[in-house]
């Protein structure tokens, strides 16, 4: 009995040390992944720990910044620059865009070619249905499914019932992802320090040099700039701060959310918006800072930015 039992013990050993020497051999995700389709570049971007919000003292912080500590458990992939109007363009045909020759703000880019722009003047559901488009043409499965989709004149998304199916096909970042991969592992109002030039994002100074900007400010940009203009923090992130407000998944909530890998509340008329944009000032681009939008409206200022989690 003894000489079984032993025996039994050994070749539980043998397997667990089996199974953990195969888990030991999975292969790392790798650095960066590539739309093949668009050329579009993805960062892979660490789990971790992080203090999400802003402390009391921050200059221009809301309350809806309260400081929390959240858990980001596995790793996953966030574009290394927002979605552009030639990806937006290739991938569905149509360029809602402000910013375009044709457009109401082309005056604003005349002789330019703004396929490097962000798209903007996308609703929340546009961005969504992007995402699966873009993973249809990668050969990637749909990570939502839309149902009961109500179209704009023009062909924009106005209104769907939005579902997650899962799985490795593209996606938006949670809010929680979009502060944690901003920040970069830093803890200052920006992932390039407590002050702010036009050297640094796309935004407009404040009138009174601010909290964050220097006196006596700078030239704004007055539109949206093209993607990689500015410098990318430290997980080779582009644009994080300013040109556009990005979508994120979340439903907005007053109340943050701790813990692990939050994706906001479970119903709620509002969806998240991250980063700031061209058209607000240094204030409203902090890493914390956050808008809300209905996810049916469009805005020149408001874009998005596409993740994937690694199979």
């Amino acid at each position: 009995m003894h000489v079984r039992s032993q025996s039994v013990w050994l070749s539980l050993l043998l397997l667990a040390t089996s199974v953990a020497a195969g888990r030991a051999a999975d292969p790392e995700p790798p650095a960066t992944l590539t739309s093949t389709t668009t050329g579009m570049v993805l960062a892979l971007v660490p789990a971790g720990e992080f203090q999400m919000g802003s402390p009391p003292a921050e200059p221009g912080r809301r309350p809806d910044e309260a400081p929390h500590r959240v858990r980001i458990t596995r790793p996953f992939y966030l574009g290394t620059r927002e979605v552009t109007q030639g990806d937006y363009l290739a991938i569905t045909g149509r360029n809602p865009s402000s910013f375009a020759a044709e457009a109401e703000g082309g005056t604003r880019v005349e002789g330019r070619d703004t396929s490097r722009l962000p798209v903007e003047n996308v609703s929340w559901f546009d961005a969504v249905e992007f995402c699966n488009l873009l993973g249809a043409k990668d050969g990637l499965p749909a990570y939502y499914r839309l149902d009961d989709v109500k179209r704009r004149a023009d062909g924009g998304v106005e209104r769907a019932d939005v579902f997650i199916t899962g799985g490795a096909g593209y996606r938006l970042p949670t809010e929680a992802e979009w502060e944690y991969a901003c920040r970069a592992g830093t803890v200052t109002a920006f992932h390039y320090g407590a002050r702010t030039t036009g050297k640094d994002a796309n935004c407009k100074p404040s009138a009174d040099a601010g909290a964050y900007g220097l006196s006596p400010g700078w030239r704004e940009v007055g539109r949206t700039a093209v993607v990689g203009s500015y410098p990318a923090n430290a997980w080779g992130l582009h644009e994080m701060h300013g040109n556009v407000a990005e979508w994120c998944w979340d439903r907005y909530a007053e109340r943050p959310e701790g813990g692990s890998d939050p994706a906001g509340p479970p119903r709620g008329d509002h969806r998240v918006l991250r980063g700031g944009s061209w058209l607000f000032n240094e204030r409203s681009c902090r890493a914390a800072n956050l808008f809300m939008h209905v996810p049916g409206e469009r805005s020149y200022d408001t874009g998005f930015r596409v993740a994937r989690t690694p199979q």
